[in-house]
Protein backbone atom coordinates (compact mmCIF):
# COMPACT_ATOMS: atom_id res chain seq x y z
CA UNK A 1 0.00 0.00 0.00
CA UNK A 2 1.43 3.39 -1.00
CA UNK A 3 2.68 5.59 1.82
CA UNK A 4 0.93 8.46 0.06
CA UNK A 5 -2.59 6.91 0.54
CA UNK A 6 -4.82 9.25 2.51
CA UNK A 7 -6.41 8.21 5.80
CA UNK A 8 -9.83 8.37 4.10
CA UNK A 9 -8.69 5.98 1.36
CA UNK A 10 -7.23 3.58 3.91
CA UNK A 11 -10.49 3.64 5.87
CA UNK A 12 -12.47 2.87 2.70
CA UNK A 13 -10.26 -0.15 1.95
CA UNK A 14 -10.64 -1.43 5.52
CA UNK A 15 -14.44 -1.15 5.35
CA UNK A 16 -14.48 -2.98 2.00
CA UNK A 17 -12.33 -5.84 3.34
CA UNK A 18 -14.52 -6.09 6.44
CA UNK A 19 -17.66 -6.41 4.30
CA UNK A 20 -16.06 -9.19 2.22
CA UNK A 21 -15.12 -11.16 5.33
CA UNK A 22 -18.57 -10.75 6.89
CA UNK A 23 -20.48 -11.80 3.75
CA UNK A 24 -21.90 -15.38 3.82
CA UNK A 25 -20.24 -17.96 1.62
CA UNK A 26 -23.55 -18.67 -0.14
CA UNK A 27 -25.90 -15.72 -0.09
CA UNK A 28 -28.68 -17.86 -1.61
CA UNK A 29 -28.77 -20.30 1.33
CA UNK A 30 -31.84 -20.07 3.54
CA UNK A 31 -33.82 -22.07 6.07
CA UNK A 32 -36.67 -24.03 4.47
CA UNK A 33 -39.58 -24.37 6.89
CA UNK A 34 -41.17 -27.80 6.64
CA UNK A 35 -44.01 -29.45 8.55
CA UNK A 36 -44.66 -33.13 9.07
CA UNK A 37 -46.50 -35.57 11.32
CA UNK A 38 -45.42 -38.26 13.79
CA UNK A 39 -45.46 -41.25 11.44
CA UNK A 40 -42.99 -43.99 12.35
CA UNK A 41 -40.65 -44.98 10.82
CA UNK A 42 -40.83 -42.13 8.28
CA UNK A 43 -40.92 -39.33 10.84
CA UNK A 44 -40.60 -39.51 14.62
CA UNK A 45 -39.28 -37.46 17.53
CA UNK A 46 -36.38 -38.96 19.49
CA UNK A 47 -34.93 -37.00 22.43
CA UNK A 48 -36.38 -33.81 21.03
CA UNK A 49 -34.96 -34.36 17.54
CA UNK A 50 -37.00 -35.17 14.41
CA UNK A 51 -35.66 -38.37 12.85
CA UNK A 52 -36.78 -41.12 10.47
CA UNK A 53 -36.28 -42.45 6.96
CA UNK A 54 -38.26 -39.68 5.26
CA UNK A 55 -36.62 -36.99 7.39
CA UNK A 56 -33.18 -38.27 6.39
CA UNK A 57 -34.08 -38.26 2.68
CA UNK A 58 -35.65 -34.79 2.73
CA UNK A 59 -32.79 -33.23 4.71
CA UNK A 60 -30.33 -34.82 2.30
CA UNK A 61 -31.96 -33.04 -0.67
CA UNK A 62 -32.30 -29.69 1.09
CA UNK A 63 -28.67 -29.76 2.21
CA UNK A 64 -27.44 -30.72 -1.26
CA UNK A 65 -29.25 -27.60 -2.49
CA UNK A 66 -27.22 -25.53 -0.04
CA UNK A 67 -30.10 -24.83 2.36
CA UNK A 68 -31.07 -25.86 5.88
CA UNK A 69 -34.29 -27.60 6.87
CA UNK A 70 -36.36 -26.54 9.87
CA UNK A 71 -38.87 -29.33 10.58
CA UNK A 72 -41.92 -28.97 12.84
CA UNK A 73 -44.04 -31.98 13.86
CA UNK A 74 -47.80 -31.29 13.95
CA UNK A 75 -51.09 -33.15 13.55
CA UNK A 76 -51.25 -34.03 9.85
CA UNK A 77 -54.22 -31.79 9.01
CA UNK A 78 -52.52 -28.82 10.69
CA UNK A 79 -49.20 -29.60 8.98
CA UNK A 80 -50.86 -29.22 5.58
CA UNK A 81 -52.93 -26.19 6.58
CA UNK A 82 -49.82 -24.30 7.68
CA UNK A 83 -48.49 -24.62 4.13
CA UNK A 84 -51.83 -23.62 2.62
CA UNK A 85 -51.83 -20.55 4.89
CA UNK A 86 -48.22 -19.64 4.10
CA UNK A 87 -46.96 -20.26 7.66
CA UNK A 88 -44.62 -23.00 6.35
CA UNK A 89 -42.94 -23.65 3.00
CA UNK A 90 -43.71 -27.35 2.53
CA UNK A 91 -44.94 -30.57 4.13
CA UNK A 92 -43.93 -34.23 3.87
CA UNK A 93 -44.09 -37.19 3.42
CA UNK A 94 -47.15 -37.02 1.18
CA UNK A 95 -48.65 -38.78 -1.81
CA UNK A 96 -50.27 -36.92 -4.66
CA UNK A 97 -53.86 -35.73 -4.31
CA UNK A 98 -56.11 -33.20 -6.02
CA UNK A 99 -56.84 -31.43 -2.72
CA UNK A 100 -53.14 -30.82 -2.09
CA UNK A 101 -52.56 -29.81 -5.71
CA UNK A 102 -54.94 -26.88 -5.16
CA UNK A 103 -52.45 -25.01 -2.93
CA UNK A 104 -49.11 -26.78 -3.35
CA UNK A 105 -46.95 -28.64 -5.88
CA UNK A 106 -45.45 -32.06 -5.26
CA UNK A 107 -41.82 -32.94 -5.89
CA UNK A 108 -40.81 -36.03 -7.81
CA UNK A 109 -41.77 -38.99 -5.56
CA UNK A 110 -38.70 -40.52 -3.91
CA UNK A 111 -39.93 -42.14 -0.68
CA UNK A 112 -41.54 -45.61 -1.03
CA UNK A 113 -45.09 -46.28 0.12
CA UNK A 114 -47.46 -49.24 -0.39
CA UNK A 115 -51.11 -49.15 0.73
CA UNK A 116 -52.51 -52.39 2.14
CA UNK A 117 -55.74 -53.55 3.76
CA UNK A 118 -55.38 -55.22 7.17
CA UNK A 119 -57.96 -57.38 8.97
CA UNK A 120 -57.87 -59.42 12.16
CA UNK A 121 -56.58 -62.94 11.56
CA UNK A 122 -59.61 -64.64 13.11
CA UNK A 123 -62.08 -62.83 10.84
CA UNK A 124 -63.01 -63.04 7.18
CA UNK A 125 -63.74 -59.52 5.93
CA UNK A 126 -64.64 -58.47 2.41
CA UNK A 127 -62.72 -55.19 2.13
CA UNK A 128 -64.70 -54.29 -1.00
CA UNK A 129 -67.84 -54.20 1.16
CA UNK A 130 -68.39 -50.48 1.69
CA UNK A 131 -70.56 -51.16 4.73
CA UNK A 132 -67.56 -52.62 6.57
CA UNK A 133 -66.33 -50.69 9.61
CA UNK A 134 -63.02 -49.32 8.38
CA UNK A 135 -60.30 -47.34 10.10
CA UNK A 136 -57.73 -44.90 8.69
CA UNK A 137 -55.32 -42.19 9.78
CA UNK A 138 -57.03 -38.79 9.91
CA UNK A 139 -55.96 -36.34 7.22
CA UNK A 140 -54.30 -39.00 5.06
CA UNK A 141 -54.76 -39.65 1.35
CA UNK A 142 -56.17 -43.03 2.39
CA UNK A 143 -58.94 -41.22 4.27
CA UNK A 144 -59.73 -39.26 1.11
CA UNK A 145 -59.80 -42.46 -0.97
CA UNK A 146 -62.23 -44.17 1.43
CA UNK A 147 -64.53 -41.13 1.46
CA UNK A 148 -64.53 -40.84 -2.32
CA UNK A 149 -65.24 -44.54 -2.73
CA UNK A 150 -68.25 -44.66 -0.45
CA UNK A 151 -66.88 -46.17 2.78
CA UNK A 152 -69.29 -44.15 4.90
CA UNK A 153 -68.53 -45.86 8.23
CA UNK A 154 -64.84 -45.02 8.32
CA UNK A 155 -63.35 -44.04 11.67
CA UNK A 156 -60.59 -41.44 11.30
CA UNK A 157 -57.93 -41.96 13.94
CA UNK A 158 -54.93 -39.85 14.95
CA UNK A 159 -52.29 -42.59 15.34
CA UNK A 160 -51.29 -45.91 13.79
CA UNK A 161 -50.90 -47.43 17.27
CA UNK A 162 -54.57 -46.69 17.99
CA UNK A 163 -55.65 -48.20 14.66
CA UNK A 164 -53.84 -51.46 15.47
CA UNK A 165 -55.49 -51.66 18.92
CA UNK A 166 -58.95 -50.98 17.48
CA UNK A 167 -58.47 -53.71 14.89
CA UNK A 168 -57.28 -56.18 17.54
CA UNK A 169 -60.26 -55.40 19.79
CA UNK A 170 -62.81 -55.81 16.97
CA UNK A 171 -64.00 -52.20 17.12
CA UNK A 172 -63.27 -51.96 13.40
CA UNK A 173 -63.27 -54.63 10.69
CA UNK A 174 -60.43 -53.42 8.49
CA UNK A 175 -57.68 -50.81 8.30
CA UNK A 176 -56.34 -49.18 5.15
CA UNK A 177 -52.75 -48.27 5.94
CA UNK A 178 -49.26 -47.61 4.72
CA UNK A 179 -47.52 -51.01 4.90
CA UNK A 180 -44.35 -49.79 6.63
CA UNK A 181 -46.28 -47.69 9.16
CA UNK A 182 -48.63 -50.56 10.08
CA UNK A 183 -45.75 -52.99 10.54
CA UNK A 184 -43.97 -50.51 12.79
CA UNK A 185 -47.09 -49.98 14.92
CA UNK A 186 -48.06 -53.67 15.11
CA UNK A 187 -44.59 -54.93 16.00
CA UNK A 188 -44.50 -58.66 16.77
CA UNK A 189 -48.30 -58.84 16.36
CA UNK A 190 -48.06 -57.95 12.65
CA UNK A 191 -48.08 -61.60 11.59
CA UNK A 192 -51.46 -62.13 13.27
CA UNK A 193 -53.25 -59.91 10.73
CA UNK A 194 -54.47 -60.83 7.27
CA UNK A 195 -53.44 -58.44 4.54
CA UNK A 196 -54.52 -57.59 0.99
CA UNK A 197 -52.48 -55.28 -1.28
CA UNK A 198 -54.18 -52.10 -2.41
CA UNK A 199 -51.80 -49.87 -4.44
CA UNK A 200 -48.32 -48.38 -4.77
CA UNK A 201 -48.33 -44.68 -3.76
CA UNK A 202 -44.79 -43.22 -3.52
CA UNK A 203 -44.27 -40.12 -1.41
CA UNK A 204 -42.59 -36.76 -1.81
CA UNK A 205 -42.68 -33.21 -0.49
CA UNK A 206 -45.41 -30.68 -1.24
CA UNK A 207 -44.19 -27.06 -1.47
CA UNK A 208 -46.69 -24.23 -1.23
CA UNK A 209 -47.45 -22.39 -4.48
CA UNK A 210 -46.81 -19.03 -2.80
CA UNK A 211 -43.34 -20.18 -1.74
CA UNK A 212 -42.54 -21.57 -5.20
CA UNK A 213 -43.71 -18.37 -6.91
CA UNK A 214 -41.12 -16.48 -4.87
CA UNK A 215 -38.38 -19.09 -5.50
CA UNK A 216 -38.11 -19.60 -9.24
CA UNK A 217 -36.44 -22.90 -10.16
CA UNK A 218 -36.62 -24.31 -6.62
CA UNK A 219 -38.77 -27.34 -7.52
CA UNK A 220 -36.55 -28.30 -10.47
CA UNK A 221 -33.44 -27.92 -8.30
CA UNK A 222 -35.02 -30.13 -5.62
CA UNK A 223 -36.00 -32.82 -8.13
CA UNK A 224 -32.49 -32.84 -9.56
CA UNK A 225 -31.17 -34.08 -6.19
CA UNK A 226 -33.78 -36.71 -5.22
CA UNK A 227 -32.08 -39.66 -6.91
CA UNK A 228 -28.93 -39.13 -4.86
CA UNK A 229 -30.98 -39.14 -1.63
CA UNK A 230 -33.22 -42.17 -2.15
Amino acid sequence: MSSHMTQAAMLAVAISLSAMIAAPVDASAETIKLTTQEWKPYQTVVNGQVEGTAVKAVKCVIEKMGHKAEITVLPWVRAQKDVADGAANGFFAASKSADRDAFAEMTAPFIPQVWRWYTAGDKTVDVSNKAAKTGVLAGSSMEKWLDENGYAGTQKIQSADALVKMLQSGRIDAVLSNEIVFKEAAGAAESSFKTVPHSDRPLGVYFGKTFLAAHAGFLDAFNAQVKACQ
